[in-house]
């Protein structure tokens, strides 16, 4: 196993040269396979980004800035919101030709974080904190070591200990990648994180058709009446039992009427239907076979991005059931408080979720799939954000929860939207091989909703994360498939 390791002793030159006598400073990462390349001998070319200044920010624009939080540890392509990309004046613009192909890895806060280039990115820029690295052979190879936390910790034992990234420079590139005797298990490797990519890009797509799809539902499906603007009154003022303006907003009250004025009707959730969460007094994290949910494991299109578990006497999720993240730092106007997710229990038992969540259950299971697809929509996002407290953490109570209208969507529509949330293929998987693994899983990928790509990519990264240790200390690696059923 590879290990970060310390030295039995140094030399006054070494001292010298780091200047601290901290042990943390001269710890050594230890890659027991000898074959191994350095990084940047794997590297052909390498673009800088640069600052623009907080002056160049505008409202709205058709250029843009990359900052650091665009590459995320849950994600292998870019993460792209109002936090992560900037609107910025053309005249600020430094374009550098970011490709498709191109692996971009952030040398600042988020040390060693790393994500793939999908498709052109001709409007947008990257800050100083971002390097763009093109590989031209064994790419998808390489990046699964570089999403991995063997990339992360071999970047930390080569900076010294208190010092900020943006002074490492490109340290990374001293970074080793090791390889295996046998091409076959690159190409095995290779074909897994090109399965990760694709999955990952699909269910973006799913999340965006499902978008489209309500949106276009509503607006063409609305009754003869018409959208009245009216100024707060001091009876409305009474009933929300708040002054301030979110929920007095045109915009606001704009999505309500559209909402109410469906021609298939609405429904409200009265409070008793909402249930609160908590933290066991007992219980151990990180162990066992109880999911732990929080609002930071609750992805922006509707699934669990970390697989956390924990240790309880007693648990809050014994059902099919919605988890609703109740609180949220990002963002500065509430549009990530209220994201949600459809907890199938028979797929994945029993679980607990912390206050930081709310649940609703007893309801038929098509209902709390529609419910958590609702919730995860533009517009939904938008009156989320309108009702939500609070200033650094955006906060939403039940009973504002209680005042948001949901669309009774109509049968054949509802049938789209669930299959493409939680679709489950009608493919057959067993004793794949390298040559037959990459036709079916295009299949399966089409075939499947964002649950069961979201479960595949879960599955995928568990795999290999064990082939990375496995090839890093030279042991022997099956080709297998079958962890995908």
């Amino acid at each position: 196993m590879s290990l970060i390791k310390l030295p039995s002793s140094i030399t006054f030159d070494e001292v010298f040269k780091k200047k601290s006598f901290s042990s943390v400073n001269y710890e050594k990462f230890i890659i027991s396979n000898k074959n191994k390349i350095q990084l940047k001998s794997l590297v052909n070319n390498i673009k800088n980004g640069k600052e623009v200044g907080s002056n160049a920010y505008i409202p709205k624009s058709n250029k843009f800035f990359l900052r650091t939080k665009a590459l995320q540890e849950d994600y292998v392509l870019l993460k792209i919101d109002s936090e992560s990309s900037i609107p910025i004046k053309p005249v600020s613009f430094k374009d550098i030709n970011l490709s498709k192909g191109e692996i971009l890895i952030s040398k600042d806060s988020n040390i060693g974080e790393m994500v793939y280039i999908y498709e052109d990115m001709p409007d947008f820029s990257i800050c100083a904190g971002i390097k763009a690295i093109s590989i031209p052979k064994n790419k998808f190879y390489v990046m699964a070591f570089l999403k991995n936390n063997f990339f992360k910790k071999q970047i930390e034992s080569l900076i010294s200990k208190g010092s900020i990234m943006s002074h490492a420079k490109e340290k990374f590139l001293d970074c080793f990648i090791p390889f295996p005797d046998k091409n076959e298990i690159i190409e095995y490797v290779s074909i897994l994180m090109q399965s990760w990519l694709e999955k990952e890009k699909t269910i973006q797509e799913k999340y965006n058709s499902i978008n489209k799809i309500l949106e276009e539902e509503i607006l063409n499906n609305q009754d003869k009446k018409n959208f009245i603007f009216k100024n707060v009154n001091l009876k409305e003022a009474k009933e929300n039992e708040r002054l301030d303006a979110g929920v007095y907003n045109e915009d606001y009250k704009r999505i309500i009427f559209l909402i109410e004025n469906y021609t298939g009707g609405s429904f409200r959730l009265s409070q008793d239907k909402f249930k609160g969460g908590s933290t066991p007094k007992s219980r151990v994290f990180g162990r066992g076979n109880k999911n732990w949910i929080t609002p930071s494991n609750i992805s922006d299109e509707g699934y669990v991005n970390k697989n956390e578990k924990i240790i309880c006497d007693k648990t809050n999720i014994y059902k099919d059931c919605v988890i609703i993240g109740n609180r949220t730092s990002r963002g500065g106007m509430g549009e990530y408080v209220g994201i949600s997710f459809f907890y199938d229990y028979n797929k994945k038992g029993g679980g607990h979720h912390n206050q930081g969540c709310y649940r609703i259950e007893n309801l038929p299971r098509e209902d709390l799939i529609m419910i958590a697809l609702l919730m995860n929509s533009n517009y939904y996002r938008k009156l989320c954000g309108y009702i939500s407290l609070g200033s650094k953490m955006k906060e939403i109570k039940i009973k504002n929860l209680t005042r948001i209208p949901f669309i009774n969507i109509k049968k054949e529509i509802k049938k789209r939207l669930i299959d493409l949330y939680s679709k489950e293929p009608n493919v057959n998987i067993n004793d794949l091989d390298l040559n037959s693994f990459k036709k079916r899983d295009n299949l399966i990928i089409k075939d499947s909703g964002i649950l069961r790509l979201a479960n595949d990519i879960r599955l995928i990264r568990d795999k290999l994360d064990k082939i990375v240790e496995s090839i890093s200390d030279n042991k022997k690696i099956e080709i297998d498939f079958n962890f995908l059923k």
